[in-house]
């Protein structure tokens, strides 16, 4: 599927993403987010580089996911980490995509992280059993599990759109974006 800054694009010869106005590229990030649920995660660390696919949510300028608090991506996470967020295609005219560098923290299990979780029950239904009465649910959840909820905060965001120019980007300011 073509998004509409990318058919724009194409229709009128634009070769750099550069030339999208600040809203295009707002809706661009905000399409791909709707139509993809997992971000990659890559650290690096004494073991060496590595990186974890998660299921996330965009809320509020932060991406929340769920991780092990001793996965080898959290306990690299303390000396910052990039993170990859991407439309699949077998043409490369239709690659989409973000990549970011920032920081991730355990999100706090207050009445924040409860608005929070229950949008991400809303993106994934199937995880719903797991937390039967919200926070009180993520609260045990973390306790008998070790998986915590966690938020990835963006400092740089590039948006790469090929429908705008093979390799074409555009910088994105993170205060600009909203859920």
């Amino acid at each position: 599927m073509q998004s509409p800054a990318g058919e724009l694009c194409l229709r009128w010869g634009i070769k750099q993403l550069d030339l999208l106005s600040r809203r295009m590229a707002s809706d661009l990030f905000h399409d791909l987010l709707h139509a993809t649920r997992t971000l990659t995660i890559a650290t690096g660390g004494e073991a060496g580089a590595w990186c974890a696919p998660v299921y996330f949510l965009f809320y509020r300028q932060g991406f929340y996911f769920f991780s092990s608090a001793t996965s080898r991506h959290i306990e690299c996470a303390s000396t910052g980490c990039a993170v990859s967020v991407f439309c699949e295609d077998g043409d490369w005219r239709h690659i989409r995509g973000l990549q970011m560098s920032g920081s991730i923290c355990a999100a706090p299990h207050d009445a924040g992280t409860a608005v929070v979780l229950e949008h991400y029950l809303d993106k994934f239904p199937t995880v719903r059993s797991l937390f039967p009465d919200s926070l009180g649910g993520l609260e045990q959840f973390s306790r008998t599990s070790g998986n915590r909820l966690y938020c990835f905060r963006p400092a740089r965001i590039l948006l790469t759109d090929n429908a705008a120019g093979f390799g074409s980007r555009r910088e994105i300011d993170p205060g600009d974006l909203h859920s």
